[in-house]
């Protein structure tokens, strides 16, 4: 049987743009994730976390999400300043008791005794907390906002927006 060279080309273009429209998803995906991982970089040993950031970058209404990204309001750092800084505060003051820099520059930081004696530097509690961001009926439950709300009564569009009104220290506590 002779084949139409028309209807293959067709089919072939067919199944191009079906390919770019996933990868243009998957690229989607893997920038968003690396957008996140590149400010979120004192949390890189939390990657939960940094996929949830990420989950909800993918799903946020942009209208929404405007004051963190909008070129002519957003400030650079907003993202760092309001959202990341304040969860790693709150991880930081849950392991060292303080930090001081020592005559080579470096930080040397003192863990609260409890710390020491069950784990290694650098190590403290990140499991627990990666397990948090995996276990859906706690997450839901835990995180509240600033306002005494709660985050996962915000439409799944603007809970990206409402990172920066998360309330770290009351919704990990009970981690």
């Amino acid at each position: 049987a002779r084949r139409d060279a028309t209807s293959d080309s067709h089919r072939y273009f067919d199944g191009l743009w079906s390919l770019q429209h996933d990868d243009a998803a998957k690229l989607a995906e893997v920038t968003a994730f690396l957008l996140v991982w590149g400010e979120a970089g004192n949390l890189r040993f939390m990657p939960e976390v940094v996929c949830f950031f990420t989950d909800l970058l993918l799903s946020a209404d942009l209208q929404r999400a405007e004051p963190l990204f909008n070129e002519r309001r957003a400030k650079s750092g907003d993202f760092l300043a309001s959202v990341v800084r304040p969860l790693y505060n709150y991880v930081f003051e849950e392991t060292y008791e303080s930090v001081s820099v020592s005559a080579n520059g470096r930080d040397q930081k003192k863990e609260y005794s409890a710390v020491r004696k069950f784990m290694p530097a650098d190590c403290v509690n990140y499991d627990d907390w990666n397990e948090f961001f995996c276990e859906p009926s706690r997450l839901v439950g835990a995180l509240k906002l600033k306002d005494r709300g709660k985050f996962f009564d915000k439409p799944l569009g603007e809970r990206f927006a409402e990172l920066r009104n998360v309330d770290w220290q009351t919704s990990l506590k009970s981690v």
